[in-house]
C-alpha cells in the first residue's frame, strides 16, 4: 500500500507544555486514585526503595493506605490527595501507584484550572489512563503514560533508563526501538494520544476526552479477548475519532486469548486491519509497553510523534525540556 504523510497541525503544538526535568533530590509523591494497594505494598515499597538508591525523595498521600471496597478510600480521600500532591510546592512527580478500575470516579471533582497552576510530571497507565487524559485535555499539559509504582521495581535496565531520561529531559527526541511489526506502512506526523483502551473508549462522549484529530493513537489491552477488542475498536471508529488519526500504535496485549471459545482466536492484525480498512494511516505493533512486562518504555501524552515504517522509525519529541521550567 502506498505510504502516506499526515502533517500535525501547528496551532496543535503551541499548546504543548514544557516542564522542568526531574533531578536528583526532587521529591515524588505518590497516590493512589483508584484500586486499594493492600496487596501491593511489597512491590510498592521495594520500588521505592529503588528509586530513593537512584537519588530522589519520596513521600506518599496521607490517604493511600484506604480502601473503600474495590478503591483506595472515598472519591474525597483520593481527590484530597491528588490536589494536594499538585499544590505542594516540593513535588516535582506524582505517580500513581497501580491501576484498578476506579479512577473515573475522581473526574468530576477534579480542580484542572488549580492544577493548571502548578505543572508537574504525572505518570500512571492502566485505569489512570482517564486521568492522564483527562488532565491533558483539560489542562494542555503532556502527561507520561508509563510504568506505576508497584511495577517500578521490575523494569529491566532499558525500560528504566527511559523513564529516568524521559521525566529527566535528558533526550530532547526520543527515539523508540526499531524492532516493530508493521502491520500497514507509512507515515505520519500528530500528537501522541492514548493508553488502557477500555479506558479511553469509556471517555467517548464525555469532556474528559481528547480531540484525536491528527493523533497518533497507541493502545493496549490486558485480559481480553480478540471478539472483546474487536468491539471497542469498533466503539471507537462509530464515535468517529478513527478516520481522523495520523497514525495507530499497538502495544503489548497481555492475556489475548478466548478462555471460553478458543476456537474464536484472530489475529489482532486481522482485526484492525478489518476495523481500519478504509482508511491509509499507518499502523505498527510494538511489545515495549501495556501490562505484565519488564521493558515497559515510558510515552509522553500530547507530545509531538513521528512514524516512518520504511525506516523502521518511532520518535517522540520530549517535553520535558531543561531550557524551559515552571516552577511550582
Amino acid at each position: 500500500m502506498k505510504a502516506m504523510s499526515i502533517s500535525v497541525s501547528f496551532a496543535i503544538l503551541m499548546h504543548m507544555t514544557f516542564f522542568k526535568p526531574l533531578k536528583k533530590n526532587d521529591q515524588i509523591t505518590v497516590i493512589a486514585p483508584s484500586r486499594p494497594i493492600l496487596h501491593l505494598q511489597k512491590d510498592i515499597q521495594k520500588s521505592m526503595a529503588r528509586l530513593k538508591k537512584e537519588g530522589f525523595r519520596l513521600i506518599m498521600g496521607r490517604n493511600i493506605h484506604k480502601k473503600n471496597f474495590y478503591a483506595a478510600g472515598t472519591v474525597q480521600e483520593r481527590i484530597d490527595d491528588f490536589q494536594n500532591a499538585f499544590n505542594d510546592s516540593k513535588t516535582r512527580l506524582v505517580l500513581c501507584a497501580t491501576g484498578g478500575s476506579s479512577s473515573n470516579q475522581l473526574l468530576g471533582e477534579i480542580d484542572f484550572t488549580d492544577i493548571k497552576k502548578y505543572p508537574k510530571l504525572l505518570v500512571g497507565y492502566s485505569d489512570n489512563t482517564t486521568l492522564l487524559l483527562a488532565m491533558y485535555s483539560q489542562t494542555g499539559m503532556a502527561v507520561f503514560h508509563g510504568p506505576d509504582m508497584a511495577e517500578y521495581f521490575h523494569l529491566n535496565t532499558k525500560a528504566k533508563k527511559c523513564f529516568l531520561e524521559i521525566l529527566g529531559g535528558k533526550i530532547r527526541k526520543y527515539n523508540y526501538p526499531k524492532k516493530m511489526n508493521v502491520i500497514r506502512s507509512g507515515t505520519a506526523d500528530g500528537i501522541l494520544l492514548g493508553g488502557n483502551l477500555t479506558s479511553f473508549i469509556a471517555l467517548l462522549g464525555t469532556k474528559y476526552s481528547p480531540d484525536y484529530k491528527n493523533a497518533v493513537l497507541f493502545w493496549e489491552e490486558v485480559g481480553e479477548s480478540p471478539a472483546a477488542i474487536h468491539f471497542k475498536l469498533q466503539q471507537f471508529k462509530l464515535s468517529g475519532h478513527m478516520k481522523h488519526l495520523a497514525g495507530m500504535i499497538i502495544g503489548h496485549l497481555s492475556e489475548y486469548e478466548d478462555k471460553k471459545y478458543p476456537e474464536d482466536f484472530r489475529k489482532i492484525d486481522d482485526i484492525i486491519l478489518e476495523v481500519a480498512g478504509e482508511y491509509t494511516f499507518p499502523i505498527i505493533k510494538v511489545d515495549y509497553f501495556g501490562h505484565n512486562i519488564d521493558d515497559f518504555l515510558t510515552f509522553p501524552i500530547g507530545a509531538k510523534t513521528h512514524i516512518d515504517t520504511q525506516k523502521f522509525l518511532f520518535t517522540v519529541e520530549n517535553p520535558v525540556n531543561k531550557k524551559i521550567s515552571h516552577e511550582s
